[in-house]
């Protein structure tokens, strides 16, 4: 409104001192080229003024939807000292918090609202529900991690946490993730194993890519895979799984989408600059996490 005010106390002085001009009688054919350019001028300005009143009006619709968004989020989390005490310990403000709730309103479109689906997170993401990035949304529910329910829900606070978790991993952590969701894998660690062969590539890499009733395609995914691991393969075409886990950390073979889907829920959200952040302070936290543990191990050992 003072926008408006000022431009037309400018067009009102504007017009002013155009009047004070002295009349000046033109040749017809001067006069008819005056009135063209009048004509055209009125047209763009016309067209101008639509255009900053769409601006103007996007704008004003933008501040309407953050500040019911600020007003639905607060009523969210209002008396919740928990919450309060988690985004104080991640070193988060409401400002930081707002861009993900807008996320998961507009992810939230089935009634009940107030929970994510399945659906409704691979819809507005515009991905393929395959079996591993349900398992990876399953991943996030971190209060019903290991439920049977068919389609698992998350509330606001479980969506921003499980985001913000999974945000902040690096390429070597979403790969740990991604192999720790493998049952060969927790498998193979849990009976000590080190080795990956060809056999559990090739289950991987159906449930990674979908390829459960695709033969020839797993195989042959399978096996471009395995070429480029083969210098570092032992007699027997097996892969030690710590190198495995840091050459996908480099450039990911096999778990090309969990990669993907976070860039997509990165971009989502929040800036690339913000992410560097976060990623930069939850390092000092865990950081200073493992000093402090390492310390209080030392005191443990020299008091027994």
């Amino acid at each position: 409104e003072k926008s408006k005010a000022a431009y037309q106390a400018a067009r009102s002085t504007s017009q002013a001192a155009i009047d004070k001009l002295p009349k000046v009688e033109l040749p017809p054919p001067a006069q008819a080229a005056y009135e063209a350019a009048k004509v055209q001028s009125k047209r763009a300005y016309d067209r101008s003024k639509s255009v900053v009143g769409e601006a103007v009006d996007g704008a004003v619709s933008r501040i309407s939807v953050m500040v019911s968004n600020q007003a639905a989020y607060e009523k969210t989390v209002d008396g919740d000292d928990d919450w309060a005490a988690t985004l104080a310990a991640l070193e988060l403000e409401t400002a930081d918090v707002l861009p993900f709730y807008s996320v998961f309103k507009k992810m939230d479109t089935d009634v009940p609202y107030g929970e994510v689906t399945t659906d409704e997170f691979f819809s507005y993401l515009r991905i393929h529900d395959s079996p591993f990035v349900v398992q990876l949304f399953r991943a996030f529910d971190v209060n019903d991690a290991t439920s049977s329910e068919v389609s698992p829900k998350l509330d606001f606070q479980e969506f921003f946490l499980s985001l913000f978790n999974f945000g902040t991993l690096s390429s070597e952590g979403i790969v740990d993730l991604s192999l720790n969701m493998m049952e060969d894998i927790r498998r193979l660690r849990a009976n000590g194993g080190g080795l990956i062969g060809q056999e559990e590539l090739h289950r991987m890499v159906q449930i990674v890519y979908d390829f459960e009733s695709d033969a020839q395609r797993t195989k042959h995914h399978t096996e471009v895979i395995m070429r480029k691991l083969s210098e570092k393969c032992d007699k027997d075409g097996r892969i030690d799984l710590e190198y495995f886990k840091r050459a996908e950390s480099l450039a990911p073979m096999l778990f090309g989408p969990a990669i993907e889907l976070q860039e997509l829920l990165l971009r989502s959200v929040a800036t690339t600059k913000w992410w560097k952040t976060q990623r930069g302070k939850k390092d000092d936290l865990l950081r200073a996490a493992n000093e402090a543990a390492h310390v209080r191990f030392e005191a443990e050992a020299a008091a027994a």
